[in-house]
């Protein structure tokens, strides 16, 4: 696990273990009559002096068939550090939702654009679980940072509708895909208080594209760890 990454719990703390989380992956080849599991959790570490709470941050063991099926071979190596650290921040602050109050299914994927300072961002949206996706809502994020790596401002916006010819960079959806941008919680856990933290929106009407938005990063983060570069 990535220990700057992830939302760590301490175990039994909440009703149901509902934020618990366990990942076994057997990495032996097929047939194996007794794998050894790798195993990790999203358990906290506890404090110095406190006894061990059952926390595997990482787990290593044999096992040629993670090899065989290729998860050995890295594929981001055109990420830098900042923007991993980026789309860490980003995935837990934007949020997807249809602004005409269709009960779809919304999901999102966020990646690097073209210019270094340029974020983008695809909103699919689907009928119900297991459909094949109606559209894509795309959109970008031009962000602006200090020297040391720390977030100021961010100017975010809606990529227009396609033209017939056109396939990459422009929005297929002719419904009204919207964005909100939130800071940081623990999900299930915390609560937004927007006369405190605030929130920004974006979306898309029969007219097009809203006008773009401008994301005070420096506020939104201001409550949090978040906006500390982890390099």
């Amino acid at each position: 696990r990535e220990q700057s990454n992830s939302n760590l719990v301490s175990p039994g703390t909440y009703p149901g273990r509902y934020f618990e989380l366990k990942v076994k992956i057997d990495p032996s080849l097929p047939g194996n009559p007794q794998p050894d599991l790798l195993e990790i959790n999203n358990y906290e570490e506890p404090a110095e002096g406190e006894p061990y709470n059952g926390f595997l941050a990482n787990s290593t063991k044999p096992g040629r068939g993670l090899s065989e099926d290729g998860l050995l071979t890295p594929c981001h190596d055109k990420l830098t550090p900042f923007d991993r650290h980026v789309f860490a921040i980003l995935q837990r602050m934007i949020r997807f939702y249809d602004a005409g109050f269709g009960l779809y299914d919304w999901k999102g994927a966020i990646f690097r654009g073209a210019d270094p300072h340029i974020y983008r961002f695809n909103i699919f949206s689907f009928e119900g679980a297991g459909n094949a996706p109606w559209g894509r809502a795309a959109g970008e994020i031009h962000l602006s940072w200090t020297p040391e790596g720390k977030l100021t401002t961010g100017v975010w916006r809606m990529l227009p509708l396609c033209n017939q010819a056109q396939e990459l960079g422009c929005t297929t959806l002719r419904t009204y895909p919207a964005a909100s941008m939130f800071t940081p919680l623990f999900g299930g856990v915390e609560k937004h208080d927007n006369s405190d933290y605030g929130r920004t929106v974006i979306g898309i009407t029969e007219n097009g594209p809203e006008p773009a938005v401008t994301v005070d990063f420096e506020k939104m983060l201001s409550k949090t760890t978040w906006n500390m570069p982890p390099f």
